[in-house]
């Protein structure tokens, strides 16, 4: 029913936008049950009110482009293909290969930081057990997650659309 979603303005601008995300690239009667379970658990997410909605929309972004055959390179560099550790000290995301980057091989990405790479590592498996990284209440939020946050749900936008 989903009430907790229809009584605040911005989940419901969040979950139009969704919406509108699927009516535009997804066939009707399409039988992605993957996504229309992403769909559900996203719904569900926003209503729960236990995760943010940048969080939530950015873990939607993710599992979109999963249904629609693009993965994001998440655990090595999508050029050399090291292994995301600590001693890269920070790390990049290319929106043209879909991915992280290492300090060697950035030139024109987006910086996102160790924190950045763990946290969009983590939006891929999103559901209340990260409520603790990601609630609005938790001081990793607003020390870290508030920021990185709407930066990381900013470049999946803009993957998407150049994908799209």
């Amino acid at each position: 029913s989903f009430r907790h979603l229809k009584a605040d303005s911005g989940k419901v601008a969040v979950a139009y936008k969704i919406i509108a995300l699927l009516l535009k690239h997804v066939e009707e009667d399409s039988p992605d049950s993957k996504l229309f379970s992403a769909l559900e658990k996203t719904l569900n997410l926003l209503d729960d009110s236990v995760v943010s909605d940048v969080a939530v929309l950015s873990y939607f972004y993710i599992h979109f482009m999963y249904s629609l055959g693009y993965r994001l390179q998440l655990t090595k560099c999508s050029f050399c293909g090291d292994k995301l550790r600590r001693e890269w000290g920070s790390a990049w995301f290319s929106i043209e290969k879909g991915g992280l980057v290492c300090s060697l091989c950035k030139n024109f990405e987006e910086e996102i930081g160790l924190r950045g790479a763990a946290l969009l590592n983590k939006l891929q498996f999103l559901s209340k057990d990260l409520s603790r990284y990601l609630s609005k209440d938790s001081p990793q939020y607003f020390n870290t997650g508030n920021t990185i946050l709407a930066r990381l749900e900013g470049l999946l936008h803009r993957y998407l659309q150049f994908k799209l």
